[in-house]
């Protein structure tokens, strides 16, 4: 998907559930990955990491460098936003009270 926000994944997802026909927060049957709206409260922090991460960092990792680099707790429920390397995606760790979720955006030029 181009310039949106892709689906999720989930920590301890189980593949056979959550997959209906609205395509939000994972893929449809035919294949085609849903869009996802991720609500924003007043009372939600938004965290951005400065530095650069790896693209090829998965769910864990970026909870470990949440803790560590920005000393946050993933599961508050914050949105923490990185950056790739070269700045052309975003991903979105955020704890939804029942899954640690991460989001994939492709930035467009």
């Amino acid at each position: 998907m181009r310039g949106g926000v892709g689906g999720s994944r989930e920590k301890d997802a189980n593949p056979a559930e959550g997959h209906g026909g609205d395509g939000v927060g994972g893929i449809e049957p035919d294949g085609v990955v849903g869009q996802v709206m991720i609500q924003i409260t007043p009372q939600m922090r938004i965290l951005v990491a400065i530095e650069a991460v790896d693209g090829r960092k998965g769910i864990d990792s970026l909870a470990r460098l949440c803790q560590e680099k920005l000393q946050a707790d993933p599961f508050s429920g914050c949105l923490v936003f990185f950056r790739s390397r070269r700045g052309t995606s975003i991903r979105i760790l955020v704890f939804d009270g029942g899954a640690l979720r991460a989001y994939y955006a492709q930035l467009i030029h």
